[in-house]
């Protein structure tokens, strides 16, 4: 089954399918005052569409990348001062850009409550050591990639096995797969 397929025909990437489900019950945990955050450009369709769904404002870090383990804030579009952050982004590796774009944040004003939404988590790296300092409270991704066990970081994984199986299922009695990713 080709899942990058699939998840270029939804208007939300497909790991997302499962918090987006949840957004009733994690709104009210997100606060009255949050704001989704795209950390660089290539995060913003993404975030739009988060922040529509969960009925927050959208903010952008402009970043520049300076080195492979180097990144640079180079302005926030965006009111982000007094709002608890949620970063969204479709991987997180080795942690540089959710740090620069977190700290860029607390500078600019942000409450220190941030959650960070993957749908790839790789955790490469000291990836630990890249963001121990920073006030992240969770980290939601998938189990795309298992989550090293030795990773000191407040993880939460959702299962693609519900998403994937109805999948495979559909593909074999030849059905759509339209209805099975978010579209708002």
């Amino acid at each position: 089954m080709d899942v990058e397929r699939l998840g270029r025909r939804a208007d939300v990437p497909v790991p997302a399918k499962e918090f987006l489900e949840r957004r009733h019950e994690l709104r009210p945990a997100l606060g009255v005052e949050a704001v989704v955050v795209a950390p660089d450009l290539g995060a913003v369709r993404l975030a739009d569409r988060y922040a529509r769904l969960l009925g927050c404002p959208v903010a952008t870090v402009h970043k520049l990348r300076i080195g492979p383990a180097a990144v640079q804030v180079r302005e926030i579009v965006g009111e982000v001062r007094g709002r608890s952050p949620v970063v969204v982004d479709d991987m997180m590796s080795t942690g540089h850009t959710v740090a620069a774009a977190v700290r860029g944040l607390l500078a600019a004003g942000c409450r220190p409550e941030v959650t960070v939404v993957v749908s790839h988590g790789l955790f490469v790296g000291p990836i630990e050591q890249v963001l121990q300092d920073l006030p992240i409270g969770r980290i939601v991704t998938t189990d795309s990639v298992p989550p090293r066990a030795d990773l000191p970081l407040p993880v939460a994984v959702a299962s693609l096995a519900p998403l994937l199986g109805d999948a495979i299922r559909r593909l074999d009695r030849h059905e759509s797969l339209g209805d099975l990713v978010v579209h708002r």
